[in-house]
């Protein structure tokens, strides 16, 4: 077995935790509809399911969020589609028209165990 000085030992590599991430995959059942703006072109979605990714930086105590609501179509006349679509919302850019029925899922599962 080859002898390790310790010059060797002193260049090995080494790696720090930056950021830690964790995930929720929820499914969804009556929600209401989702648009994801107010323009009449936007796409509008009835939800069936949420991907949601908590991310905390290291050595900082605020969680960001961003989730990934999928749903099908719901066309201009109200009608549900079977074609799947999906919303994505951030915690810093769209909280403003996050529905307060998710902000209530993404808040009773964020994790506490950092």
């Amino acid at each position: 077995m080859p002898k390790t000085t310790k010059s060797a030992v002193a260049t090995q590599p080494s790696a720090e935790v930056l950021c830690e991430k964790r995930i929720a995959v929820l499914r969804l059942t009556d929600m209401p509809h989702l648009r994801s703006d107010e323009s009449p072109y936007a796409t509008v979605i009835a939800p069936y399911g949420v991907w949601i990714t908590y991310q905390r930086t290291a050595g900082e105590r605020e969680v960001t969020w961003d989730a990934n609501v999928s749903g099908y179509r719901v066309l201009p006349n109200g009608v549900v589609d079977m074609d799947a679509a999906s919303i994505q919302l951030w915690s810093h850019t769209d909280r403003d028209i996050t529905p307060d029925w998710l902000m209530r899922e993404i808040t009773k599962h964020m994790p506490t165990d950092w």
